[in-house]
Formats: C-alpha cells, sequence, structure tokens
C-alpha cells in the first residue's frame, strides 16, 4: 500500500471532530497561499475552486462533506448552494495552474486541507484519491 493510501486511510479513520480541526489548521496555511495565488478576492475564490474541485472529483457531495464545507468555511445554507452551482471543468485548471505554483510546504498543507474534507464522509473514493495525487505531484 502506498504512503497516500496509507495517510487516506488513517484519515478516514481518524473520524470528523479530529479531521475538522486538521482541516482548521490547514485551513491558516492554504487562505494565504490562494490569497498570494489571486490577490483580487483575498483568495476566496481559488480558496472555493479548490473545495469544489476536490469533492466534485467523484461527482458527489456527500451530506457529511457539505456540512463541513459549511461549518469551516462558516457559510450558510444558501452560500454553500451559490458556491456549489458555480462549479464547473474550469476551476479544475485553476486548481492545476496554482498546484504547480505550490512550493513543497504548501502543497503540503493543500494535501492536508482537502484530505481531511475529503475523508470526512468516512470514504475517499478512487477519483477523489487520484484528485489528490494530482494536486501533490
Amino acid at each position: 500500500m502506498s504512503q497516500l493510501n496509507e495517510l487516506l486511510k488513517e484519515a478516514v479513520d481518524l473520524g470528523y471532530d479530529m479531521l475538522f480541526k486538521a482541516a482548521d489548521l490547514a485551513l491558516d496555511a492554504v487562505l494565504p497561499a490562494c490569497e498570494a495565488f489571486d490577490p483580487d478576492d483575498e483568495g476566496a475564490f481559488l480558496l472555493a475552486a479548490v473545495i469544489l474541485s476536490a469533492i466534485g472529483a467523484d461527482g458527489v457531495l456527500s451530506a457529511k462533506e457539505r456540512a463541513f464545507m459549511k461549518e469551516l468555511l462558516d457559510l450558510d445554507d444558501e452560500t454553500v448552494d451559490s458556491v456549489i452551482d458555480m462549479y464547473d471543468i474550469r476551476l479544475a485548471d485553476i486548481v492545476d495552474r496554482f498546484a504547480d505554483s505550490m512550493d513543497e510546504v504548501v502543497k503540503a498543507h493543500v494535501a492536508s486541507f482537502i484530505i481531511a474534507i475529503l475523508a470526512c464522509d468516512g470514504n475517499v473514493s478512487r477519483e477523489e484519491n487520484l484528485f489528490i495525487r494530482k494536486i501533490i505531484n
């Protein structure tokens, strides 16, 4: 089993509360990196693109992933719906460019952030796994 697969299994086993804490800590490093890459809106659009590309990787937004995103970013239901509605394949291109610009430290924080979000529903799909690999490579 690869190191990433082992890490994903460990993340799934952590449970919602621990994953939330991990995502919240990673967010402190991810948001400034998003802002540096996309200063026009203080990185908010890029952060949304990263999250949506991750949870959209398998085409399924679980109720737990939705609740996790809502709580983590302190969003109301209407805002969550509008963020989800803006997802399209072009966001993946933006995230790819962002990933290409990251140094190893930022990649580690972004990967931790994404893993916490994806593992919160107790499952990381094959497509989600591939998305994480794409970000870190």
